[in-house]
């Protein structure tokens, strides 16, 4: 019954939240960065990051419950400044989450209730890993990317 966002429109953003849908969480919202003044302080019970910057945390701690939640999902090389003294006074719990269960990720593609093709990408030649997963190369993030030896 608790309310939630999911904060982003990226693939990790629409993948979480087609498997909390998946798993009965119908009152948990999807929304774009653009959408940021859609985000009502103290309304949320949790929060789900996926875009990890220094004003996606000011405005996800402003916009959870006192004593809420926020779920961190994006896996960010470098630091990310947070408003800690926003999550004390509200007593906010941080909790990092990596990965699913794997067997009910696989149950759900099985049966039918969780697509993902539209997530899907482009398959890439494997000599352009290094350069890809160096920087040098930007890809669209927005799909995952493959790539084929």
């Amino acid at each position: 019954d608790q309310r939630g966002v999911i904060y982003g429109d990226n693939r990790i953003a629409k993948l979480t939240h087609r498997v909390l849908q998946c798993q009965g969480f119908d009152k948990v919202e999807l929304l774009p960065p653009e959408a940021n003044n859609s985000l009502q302080p103290n309304y949320y019970d949790y929060v789900i990051e996926t875009l990890a910057d220094e004003v996606t945390m000011q405005q996800l701690t402003e916009a959870v419950k006192p004593r809420g939640l926020i779920i961190l999902k994006s896996r960010s090389s470098g630091s990310v400044p947070m408003p800690l003294s926003l999550i004390v006074k509200k007593q906010i719990r941080l909790v990092g989450a990596h990965y699913g269960d794997f067997q009910r990720g696989i149950d759900l593609l099985a049966s039918g209730r969780l697509k993902v093709q539209d997530l899907f990408g482009e398959c890439l030649p494997l000599d352009c890993a290094v350069d890809i997963l160096s920087g040098k190369v930007s890809v669209d993030e927005q799909k995952k990317i493959f790539f084929v030896p």
